[in-house]
């Protein structure tokens, strides 16, 4: 009778870690619009948090704009990226976040100019309704 209860325990617990997870890791953000830019004297940040159906809308603008052949179509990416032009920024998506930073001192001024573009039409985009 103890072994029957013990594993009970241990199931409902199990049960109860992963739907706490799940609904952490699956809902945070779901319906929150959050767009943040940081500029400093050395880097360019972007950090954005939207409702992951418009994911591949982002990816896709992201894509076009940068002439990145289907780079960021993968819905989670972690790393740092050089593009054709030498223009190097670090990356990290998943659906429904995007993370962008550029330094400066790596990059020159039409890259970084490319880069506030790209945010510029991020929030254009993420302002439109589902």
């Amino acid at each position: 009778m103890k072994k029957v209860f013990l594993l009970l325990v241990l199931f409902l617990v199990g049960v109860a870690v992963f739907v706490t997870y799940t609904f952490d890791s699956v809902f945070r953000h779901e319906d929150q619009l959050s767009i943040k830019t940081k500029e400093k004297d050395n880097s360019y940040e972007i950090r954005a948090y939207f409702h992951r159906a418009k994911t591949k809308m982002i990816q896709r603008y992201m894509d076009r704009q940068l002439g990145a052949n289907a780079l960021f179509e993968n819905s989670r990416m972690d790393g740092k990226v050089t593009l054709d032009n030498n223009s190097t920024f670090y990356v990290k998506t998943r659906p429904g976040y995007v993370y962008i930073r550029m330094k400066k001192n790596e990059n020159d001024s039409s890259a970084l100019a490319k880069i506030k573009e790209l945010d510029h039409g991020i929030r254009e985009r993420l302002a439109t309704e589902l």
